[in-house]
């Protein structure tokens, strides 16, 4: 960014200013008003570079649409620079959400209940990697505040939407947490965010966390989701059997006294041969 520190008559240099922005375009900044606000093919070159330029350019340029859904093509988050009578764009809008769509939370309240926009942000998000194992309750929550599912950005009206959730938990079951409080008492709609991601239990309603059917499908595909289901279950032994045969690295969030049942114990390591290190001493010398 050479260009902050020419001088006035080189920043209003058309011809190095250019050269400056094809290098990077944020170099937009420091070129002179003049050509911010009046030369519309820098400005286009600036924001296919770098779409976040489009927070230095001036004047009628910020209000042209062909400026800004350039900008928003390359950066989905350089929407919140556009005028704004652009903000309600829905094809700038819809741009945006296709480049990244946690720009969803920066549209206006009436696009955010848009239902075809809230689906497109959806359909160009991918689920957050979350090592759970490692996480309290907490922490997942707070970390999914920040990283989770478009959905959290969704109007209220839509988040208690049964067929848009279904989509939502369907594409990362995490999202289960910004669903309406009706929709996470809705067993159809746990199930299918289990089946995406097993973790998910922890957002399910308490009655939910209870069902031994639907834990058991949880553990199954994430071990670390025994941690979520209700109490009673996990000092269930028949449950743990259970979920020691879907699944036999349960014997590393189990109870301790599970730990020295041999039956439990034999059902895990038939399933996970490893699952015998989180045995007890005693089992871990039985031949």
């Amino acid at each position: 960014l050479a260009l902050m520190y020419a001088s006035p008559d080189l920043q209003d240099d058309r011809h190095i200013v250019l050269e400056a922005v094809k290098q990077n375009g944020g170099a937009l900044a420091y070129a002179s008003e003049g050509l911010r606000a009046g030369d519309l093919s820098l400005v286009l070159e600036a924001v296919r570079r770098s779409g976040l330029a489009l927070q230095f350019a001036a004047g009628a340029l910020r209000r042209d649409r062909t400026v800004v859904l350039q900008a928003v093509e390359h950066c989905g988050f350089a929407f919140q620079f556009a005028a704004e009578e652009l903000l309600s764009d829905v094809e700038i809008a819809r741009t945006a959400l296709q480049q990244n769509g946690d720009a969803l939370k920066l549209l206006p309240e009436p696009l955010r209940n848009d239902r075809s926009l809230v689906l497109q942000a959806l359909r160009s998000s991918s689920p957050p990697l979350l090592k759970v194992e490692e996480l309290a309750e907490t922490e997942i929550v707070n970390m999914l505040s920040v990283r989770g599912s478009p959905l959290r950005y969704a109007s209220a009206a839509l988040r208690a939407e049964k067929a848009l959730v279904a989509e939502a938990v369907q594409r990362d079951g995490s999202a289960l947490l910004f669903a309406d409080v009706s929709l996470r008492q809705d067993r159809s709609i746990v199930q299918q965010a289990l089946r995406q991601v097993g973790w998910a239990l922890l957002f399910a309603a308490p009655a939910l966390r209870r069902d031994g059917v639907l834990a058991l499908e949880a553990v199954q595909r994430h071990s670390a989701a025994l941690r979520f289901a209700a109490e009673e279950l996990r000092r269930d032994r028949e449950f743990m059997k259970q979920a020691a045969c879907r699944n036999g690295e349960v014997l590393a969030y189990a109870e301790a006294s599970f730990l020295s049942d041999r039956e439990v114990v034999l059902t895990a390591v038939r399933q996970r041969g490893l699952a015998l290190r989180y045995a007890a001493p005693d089992l871990r010398a039985d031949r």
